[in-house]
């Protein structure tokens, strides 16, 4: 698959090696050196590879978000992307020179149409199925069938920009590039900022509801399980907090009170693209999501 998709960007690509491979729990990463027929031409790039089969074993609750993120990203830079660019005056180092981005994910997802009346509709699941009047189902599938996941990928081709352009990353951060990355996200956000047809846009093919921690991304276990999570925190933290320091009863029931305004919450940090103060967000930003010159 991989060198059938180098080889989609530059025919002349004959075979490369892996110098890195990182794996994670929803990805693959593929730091490689492309070799051509021009045997002296050697072009250093970086695969990002999701097949959402080998995750099977996650619930689709999760799987579904590992889906979306693959989705979303590969639409960002088809299409958002460019359209924030025609906004700035500058080269704006955003990220690595995009060669590819493609995936294959039909039926997982509704489409566009159906995903907004899901949304609207907050239809309730069961066994798997969506009660919502649409065509759209939610796949089902499990250890014994996964074949609804055949053939379903995405992937991303770019330059490494570790060799090509001598970028580098690190954790944790020091306060100058702690600095320089406030300031790039603040272009980021700055960009977007209450321009209603790119917001318009992004709700409609990236994410309704901006960044992964957004209730309405997660699996609802996550959200059922915070209070006793929190009482767990207490009981392994509490022994090395300052004395007293959990006593407070307000802090002891920070998960219950956290519980019951969660959705509150959520929707509140939920602005629609023609509201005043909405822009694009990254959705992950961190150290480790950060490339500096």
């Amino acid at each position: 698959m991989i060198l059938t998709k180098l080889q989609t960007i530059d025919p002349n690509i004959l075979f490369y090696d892996t110098t890195a491979h990182i794996v994670q729990s929803s990805a693959e990463g593929f730091a490689v050196r492309a070799h051509t027929s021009n045997q002296e031409r050697i072009r250093d790039l970086f695969v990002k590879y999701v097949e959402p089969k080998k995750y099977s074993s996650k619930i689709w609750a999760d799987l579904k978000r590992t889906v979306h993120y693959t989705r979303t990203e590969v639409r960002f830079y088809n299409e958002i992307l460019p359209l924030l660019k025609k906004e700035v005056n500058d080269e704006w180092l955003i990220c690595p020179k995009i060669y590819l981005a493609e995936y294959e994910l039909g039926g997982l997802l509704p489409d566009e149409h159906e995903e907004e009346c899901l949304a609207d509709e907050a239809p309730t699941l069961t066994n798997g199925i969506s009660a919502s009047s649409n065509s759209y189902h939610e796949p089902i599938y499990d250890e014994s069938d996964t074949s609804v996941l055949d053939g379903k990928y995405g992937i991303l081709v770019m330059d490494n920009v570790k060799e090509v352009n001598n970028c580098f990353q690190t954790s944790p951060l020091h306060p100058k590039l702690a600095q320089q990355s406030v300031k790039a996200l603040a272009k980021f956000h700055a960009i977007a900022f209450q321009n209603h047809e790119i917001l318009a846009k992004v709700s409609r093919r990236l994410c309704r509801f901006g960044g992964s921690y957004h209730l309405k991304n997660r699996n609802p276990k996550e959200l059922q399980h915070l209070e006793k999570a929190w009482d767990g925190f207490i009981r392994d933290i509490g022994p090395h907090a300052p004395d007293d320091f959990f006593d407070d009863i307000k802090l002891q029931s920070l998960g219950k009170r956290l519980y019951h305004a969660a959705e509150f919450i959520s929707q509140e940090l939920s602005p629609s693209p023609k509201e005043p103060f909405a822009t694009i967000v990254h959705g992950d930003y961190k150290a480790m999501n950060i490339f500096f010159p």
